[in-house]
């Protein structure tokens, strides 16, 4: 999204209305409890905000708002691949991943997240890449810089969703890519899906 207003600089967390920019805009959740977005000021819901935390983020250029992330494909012995179901939009079949926090590296964000949403601890991961996708977000952005990595593990059947979905599934790459899955991590599965099997 490309930024019209100032974005403020006091180091605090800010909900900005996707449609009208009020500060201030509320969480809810829809009957199937997923996250939405309300604002009491112009009375319109979304699923999207502008977001401003402690996330790293930026404006390019043109004004257009970017976020940093990190993600890790998850890989058993049998070549299966860890996807839930995400409760937040844009909604299917996800890997961890989140938001790089300010003074994070790709590596710790990525980490970070692997073992808030699975209580999956790693400690060296498999760089697969880093890369600036056009990546729509629930916090307000259309682009992301991904910090993209793969780990094995061995004992898996204690993993369970912490955070931001349910629905685990161990699947091949083949067979997420006939489920719906934020357009993301589609590419990302496609672009990676050979390096990622032989990990």
């Amino acid at each position: 999204m490309k930024i019209t207003f100032p974005l403020p600089k006091d180091g605090k967390d800010h909900t900005f209305c996707f449609y009208c920019h009020a500060d201030g805009a509320q969480v809810v959740h829809d009957a199937k409890g997923r996250l939405e977005i309300h604002c009491n000021v112009c009375g319109k819901t979304s699923p999207r905000c502008i977001y401003i935390s402690k996330a790293k983020y930026w404006l390019a250029d043109d004004g257009e708002l970017w976020h940093e992330t990190g993600g890790v494909f998850v890989r058993r012995p049998d070549g299966k691949f860890l996807f839930f179901e995400r409760q937040n939009w844009p909604f299917g079949y996800n890997i961890p991943c989140g938001h790089v926090e300010a003074g994070e590296s790709g590596e710790r964000g990525a980490l970070r997240e692997l073992n808030e949403e699975v209580g999956v601890a790693v400690t060296h991961p498999t760089l697969i890449d880093e890369v600036d996708l056009p990546d729509s977000c629930s916090a307000g952005a259309d682009f992301h810089k991904w910090h993209v990595y793969a780990a094995k593990v061995r004992d898996y059947d204690t993993i369970r969703v912490r955070e931001e979905g349910d629905n685990l599934r161990w699947l091949t790459l083949d067979e997420v890519l006939r489920l719906p899955m934020p357009p993301a991590i589609k590419m990302l599965v496609e672009r990676y899906q050979q390096a990622l099997e032989k990990i």
